[in-house]
């Protein structure tokens, strides 16, 4: 599945949540209710640009969108620190939904949510490079933990075979206390690790 495809994929995946959550709630207004969805960050655009169409859709229902980072997500309705009422969460993984689930249940002694969670897309961790960087680090085309350790620690792009015009070999990821992506980059990294080992 290419990237289009899989992009497709999670805006019609979403689009289909926001859709029943939309027939859930239309039967029984009256009047505009807001329904305030709180996002990782990695959803912000699609939906965004799912915002408009559910409200034309659904006028009777006011979309309210939070982006946060999703351990943010988990943190702040625990600790009731959000400056907004909840309607829907949706934090970037299970894990998170099982810890969220846990910690409620210690500090409150009742379940956390109305009905079961269900997944509603997965993604992949996605890595960025310029063509001519990326040829270098991964030669064969394929991401390689071994090959960019080598990188890391080489320091710089010419010690790989790059051009020494390019200076430092530089790694950025996400926060992983934040960033669901930056816990994902760890935990992928460490297996990699484990199965070398």
């Amino acid at each position: 599945m290419n990237a289009k495809s899989k992009r497709r994929s999670l805006i019609l995946s979403i689009g289909i949540a926001l859709g029943a959550l939309g027939l859930t709630y239309a039967p029984t207004l009256s009047s505009q209710q807001t329904i305030v969805v709180v996002s990782g960050t990695e959803l912000q655009e699609p939906l965004s640009a799912l915002e408009t169409r559910f409200e034309q859709e659904y006028p009777a229902i006011r979309l309210e969108l939070e982006f946060q980072g999703s351990q943010d997500i988990v943190n702040r309705y625990i600790d009731d620190t959000n400056t907004f009422q909840p309607t829907v969460l949706i934090p970037a993984n299970g894990e998170l939904l099982n810890e969220l689930s846990d910690r409620w249940q210690a500090q409150n002694n009742s379940e956390p949510f109305y009905d079961s969670p269900r997944p509603v897309a997965k993604t992949i961790l996605v890595g960025i490079a310029w063509a001519d960087r990326g040829q270098i680090l991964f030669p064969n085309g394929e991401f390689n933990w071994q090959r960019l350790e080598q990188a890391l620690q080489a320091g710089n792009w010419a010690a790989i075979g790059g051009s020494e015009e390019w200076g430092s070999f530089d790694f950025v990821t996400t926060d992983p206390t934040r960033s669901n992506s930056g816990q994902l980059t760890l935990g992928l990294m460490a297996q990699s690790k484990l199965m070398v080992s």
